[in-house]
């Protein structure tokens, strides 16, 4: 029977040079310590990887079921708990995180919510490395490099997680949504479940351009559109756009097609 190590260990990270935003990794699996059922609050973030079982999270008032090859990531100062279930108990992994970098970590693997699944094959290929790590620990003498270029190695195989037909899912959300005064995408990314920073990311690495930038574009061709083929005045068409004010549609009609939004229309009449 296939398993991740003998028992629980903990290591810290010498901080000493480099990045000091890994303090160490661990992992539990509860045949040792007892499980807390109760909620508290953490100085720190942890990042953590089930290897495992199932068990139960809970982060200020939402709840959730996890499993191996789900991830969740815990914020210092959030009221929390989590705990195995009886019949399945969870052995997880997690790294403890401190400072700004942490939460630009959080962004960039793209964790709107708090709980990330990872598809099986990077599974295993996390869980081989994470297992080679902690086999290997006690004779490592540099320590904290070892522990730094495994983070590094997970994160990368967590920002490539997403796949680009998840971007090609969201473009056609965009699309069919950016023309409301309603729109934004602050709103948009707690739809669809990735962070405002790894979606911008995402979107111009598949599109070759901002997202603020394409939405732009989308409601200026509409806004020739409507000046071709309606008499609506310009207010009308700037609300119709997703403009929120006449002015602000003006400027960025005529700094998108060199011309104002009177003359566009006067030249294609």
């Amino acid at each position: 029977m296939w398993s991740f190590i003998n028992a629980p260990s903990y290591f810290r990270a010498a901080n000493t040079v480099g990045d000091k935003t890994v303090l160490g990794i661990g992992y539990d699996n509860f045949t040792v310590t007892k499980p807390l059922h109760s909620f508290r609050i953490q100085t720190f973030y942890t990042w953590h990887f089930i290897i495992s079982g199932s068990g139960k999270l809970e982060v200020e008032n939402k709840k959730f079921k996890l499993k191996s090859g789900d991830m969740f990531f815990l914020p210092p100062n959030v009221k929390f708990r989590y705990y195995p279930d009886l019949s399945d108990p969870w052995e997880y992994v997690w790294f403890s995180l401190e400072g700004e970098t942490a939460e630009y970590y959080r962004d960039l693997i793209g964790f709107s919510n708090d709980v990330f699944t990872l598809n099986n094959k990077h599974c295993r290929i996390i869980n081989a490395t994470l297992k080679s790590l902690f086999e290997s620990m006690p004779e490592k003498p540099n320590r904290y490099f070892v522990i730094l270029s495994v983070f590094y190695k997970i994160m990368d195989i967590c920002v490539s997680h997403i796949p680009v037909s998840n971007i090609k899912y969201v473009k056609e959300i965009i699309d069919a949504g950016c023309m409301s005064q309603f729109f934004n995408i602050e709103s948009l990314c707690r739809d669809v479940g990735i962070s405002h920073a790894h979606l911008l990311r995402l979107f111009k690495k598949e599109y070759g351009l901002t997202l603020i930038n394409y939405v732009i574009k989308k409601r200026v061709m509409y806004a020739c559109e409507l000046l071709e083929t309606t008499d609506l005045p310009v207010t009308a068409v700037a609300f119709s756009c997703g403009f929120q004010d006449a002015v602000h549609f003006m400027k960025t009609f005529k700094k998108e097609t060199g011309i104002t939004a009177v003359q566009y229309r006067n030249g294609h009449k």
